[in-house]
């Protein structure tokens, strides 16, 4: 990074993130900072969406995501007709509606966009797809109902074929501490294919499973795990704590 060859630094960043097996804020952080560089947008809104869920009370994340739709979409000049023409109910294009959400998000006003959002949906305006539900979820997220931004992510998973919406999901799911969906939705990111880095499913599921008491399967997807060279150390580690903490509770 400091050499500034960004493409490189981000994709260590990024392998870095996807091994670990609790989310490092500065580490996340970085592979934004990166994303934004790089100008890989659709990237970068992920990542923020994610920090905002992780800290929704830092401003400093609210910041980044408005200028990242800023940045994204539109540009500000036009956007006071959009706004006058939804209040007296004269829109009539989902583009339209997509754009307003936007523009609200870029405002800091999360609440309105899902109310433009909501209401598109309501009008059969905008459509049922993986963009509009994932636009949706990162709004509820911003207005920080972190529990209807997973189930409209539960919704896009139900009609996407993409293994890394999956894994997204079941990424915010644990982070949240509803291991039950983060084991479903892990499993359901490997049945679509996903193996960016090899052991990371098994190594998160089998610490949902610890977390669920359910130790017998968390041993078994850890062992898995270690097999990998890319979550050896971590699952190893996690093994021997579970061996500890099962004699100390014999």
């Amino acid at each position: 990074g400091r050499m500034d060859e960004y493409k490189d630094a981000y994709f260590h960043i990024t392998q870095a993130n996807n091994k670990a097996d609790k989310p490092q804020i500065e580490w996340i952080e970085y592979a934004f900072s990166l994303a934004m560089k790089l100008n890989n947008l659709d990237d970068a809104e992920n990542l923020s969406t994610r920090l905002l869920f992780l800290k929704p009370e830092k401003k400093k994340y609210w910041n980044q995501a408005s200028a990242l739709y800023f940045a994204k979409d539109f540009e500000i000049d036009s956007l006071s007709a959009l706004e006058l023409a939804y209040e007296n109910n004269t829109l009539d294009k989902e583009s339209d509606f997509l754009l307003l959400s936007k523009y609200y998000l870029y405002q800091k006003s999360p609440i309105k966009s899902i109310a433009v959002i909501e209401d598109g949906f309501n009008k059969g305006l905008i459509q049922d797809n993986e963009e509009n539900f994932k636009l949706l979820s990162s709004s509820y997220f911003f207005s920080r109902d972190l529990k209807n931004g997973i189930k409209v992510l539960i919704k896009a998973e139900k009609i996407s074929d993409d293994p890394d919406l999956s894994f997204r999901l079941g990424t915010y799911a644990f982070d949240s501490e509803d291991y039950k969906l983060a084991i479903r939705s892990f499993n359901t990111a490997k049945n679509k294919g996903w193996n960016d880095v090899p052991g990371r499913i098994e190594l998160i599921t089998g610490i949902s499973y610890f977390e669920l008491n359910d130790y017998a399967r968390a041993n078994e997807n850890l062992m898995i795990a270690a097999k990998y060279s890319d979550t050896e150390d971590t699952a190893n580690g996690w093994l021997s704590y579970i061996k500890q903490f099962n004699y100390k509770n014999l």
